[in-house]
């Protein structure tokens, strides 16, 4: 009876196999008759090996939709469950009884058949369909169906940010990137999108891409005649320096400034090329705005690439005029560009004024009138911004004309003071007659600004008094202040000089710059202020907000909001940060 048993078990998962395999074979040949396709498998290897099934196309199948694994069973059990309630009873009676005849021999036997079923519904680990992949693209013997075939699989594989972090390590990258250079334009292009989807967001990949020297044949398929392959090698080369400040260096070095102006100021150039290159413009000057690196880009103070970048305003796509935008508007922000060039040369204010026109008659459509008027917020934005900097060029030359004026040098003579200096400039007749008009004639007076102050607390960079980390530093900026210095009631809690003296104390080498100065119609006066503080492992900064109002009744409104804002500042730093909760 346990004999019985035994080979009535043996039966029933040997059926479960079969069954499996049959449902297996069904399913592969629904996808080779899908339109929809699936994932593909180099044809040197056997399929039967290699089967991949989408959980979109084992749902076509009828199994338990419950089911949350591959091929539809969550372990053996299950399969065997669903062998049995898909068998007739009878013939499984008949058949135990078939069995039990069954020769210790041929019982053996059956073992190992069913052995190696189970083995070839076994589902190949990523890496494993990597490493076959890679085999595949070093098999020269190959057809050339079955190397395309090889790169799709890699295409879909490296999705995942551990398989692209495997894929050099399986000497694949080196593969890969040799394929660069295949005479067939499909491998080519295919090989390009494979390196920008590991490289995307992908520091490690970067880096190895980098070192293998990918990005100077990326760059040169950047200006092939095969749209498609020009496209694919730009997404790898944006992938490739986007958020890595080594990279972008690499890639102005290798004449990166002449491949933008190459396609921006072509009017041929493939509509999806010239998205991608503006958006990645917009994208490099955001980085440089962010990080401040050590050389200045001089791309971003041509004349003509700013022109061309300017120009695409008037495109007719929605698309690119959009991406067109956030690029200028990154641009505009940067110091080394300058208004005037933009005014002059670049002609953004009739660029501007055309695209308002246009987006006005595209209004009637309802269908895009959300979009478009999202695209009317951000042109909106990008004059104000155009117009702000126009506004702080021509405050800037009347304050240089100032500060070579024999009544600022009185000033300084009369006072040994910086902060003296300071609030006698702010308050000086040639400054208020002379500098404010600057701004005043402008239509945009509520965003009038005033050059920069700069205050640094004298620094040798090559001394030695910064010495600790900026961790430590902060950690020091976050104890309690002394309760003899916190005024509780006033608008400051700590006195401006208090924060300064502890400043320079637990952070030597810091320094503080007023970024802007805004005169509201209301007579109100806001500064924007920045501290930033230094360590031995880089440098950190905060800016802060300060504003006074007219009915507040300071001699010096603007020295009054600086000090507000200078407090606040350093308050974000954890600075007596835990005086301001109330507010």
């Amino acid at each position: 009876m346990g004999r019985t048993a035994s080979l009535l078990a043996l039966w029933l998962l040997f059926s479960a196999s079969v069954a499996a395999m049959a449902m297996a074979v069904a399913i592969a040949d629904s996808v080779d008759n899908s339109s929809s396709g699936g994932l593909f498998w180099s044809t040197a290897k056997d399929e039967g090996d290699l089967m991949r099934l989408s959980e979109a196309q084992e749902t076509t199948v009828g199994v338990d939709d419950n089911a949350d694994l591959d091929g539809g069973f969550s372990s053996l059990d299950g399969m065997l469950q669903w062998a049995i309630g898909h068998s007739d009873p009878s013939k499984l009676k008949e058949t135990a009884q078939d069995v039990q005849r069954l020769s210790p021999n041929e019982l053996k036997k059956r073992q190992m058949e069913i052995k190696e079923l189970m083995e070839k519904l076994k589902m190949p680990s990523d890496a494993q369909l990597m490493q076959i992949a890679i085999a595949d693209l070093n098999n020269s013997s190959l057809s050339m169906e079955d190397h395309h075939r090889a790169l799709q699989e890699l295409l879909i594989l490296v999705e995942p940010i551990d398989n692209a972090n495997d894929l050099n390590k399986l000497g694949g990258l080196a593969v890969v990137i040799r394929e660069l250079d295949n005479p067939d334009t499909e491998i080519r292009t295919t090989s390009a999108w494979i390196l920008g989807k590991a490289s995307q967001n992908n520091p490690i990949v970067q880096e190895q891409v980098l070192e293998l020297g990918a990005l100077t044949k990326l760059m040169k398929m950047v200006n092939s005649s095969f749209v498609e392959e020009a496209t694919k090698a730009l997404y790898a080369v944006s992938a490739l320096i986007r958020n890595n400040l080594a990279a972008q260096e690499l890639f102005y070095a290798k004449a990166g400034d002449l491949m933008f102006q190459d396609i921006l100021s072509n009017p041929s150039s493939d509509i999806r090329l010239r998205r991608k290159a503006v958006f990645l413009v917009g994208d490099l000057a955001l980085c440089q705005l962010e990080n401040t690196p050590k050389a200045v880009v001089p791309l971003f103070s041509n004349r003509h690439f700013l022109k061309s970048v300017v120009d695409l305003i008037a495109s007719s796509d929605l698309d690119l005029q959009e991406k067109a935008l956030i690029a200028v508007n990154n641009l505009l922000q940067l110091r080394t560009t300058e208004a005037l060039d933009f005014k002059e040369y670049c002609d953004l204010d009739g660029a501007l004024e055309r695209m308002r026109k246009q987006l006005q008659q595209l209004m009637e459509d309802e269908y895009q009138r959300d979009y478009l008027m999202d695209l009317e917020s951000l042109r909106k934005e990008v004059e104000l911004v155009f117009h702000q900097k126009l506004v702080k060029g021509a405050g800037t030359c009347r304050v240089v004309s100032f500060l070579l004026s024999s009544e600022f040098r009185s000033i300084c003579s009369s006072s040994s003071s910086s902060s003296s200096h300071h609030m006698a400039f702010y308050n000086t007749a040639s400054f208020k007659k002379s500098v404010l008009p600057a701004a005043a004639d402008s239509r945009f007076m509520p965003l009038m600004g005033v050059p920069n102050s700069n205050y640094v607390v004298p620094l040798d960079i090559s001394s030695s008094c910064i010495t600790r980390p900026l961790v430590e530093i902060l950690r020091d900026l976050n104890k309690k202040i002394p309760d003899n210095i916190v005024k509780p009631d006033d608008c400051l809690p700590i006195p401006w000089y208090h924060a300064n003296r502890m400043l320079s104390f637990y952070a030597p080498g810091w320094c503080g710059e007023i970024r802007d100065v805004i005169f509201s119609d209301n007579g109100s006066v806001t500064v924007v202020y920045r501290v930033t503080i230094r360590g031995s492992d880089g440098e950190a900064h905060r800016e802060s907000t300060g504003t006074v109002l007219p009915t507040d009744g300071h001699v010096d409104p603007v020295a009054a909001a600086e000090e507000i804002a200078f407090c606040r500042a350093c308050a974000r730093f954890g600075l007596g940060l835990y005086l301001y909760h109330g507010e």
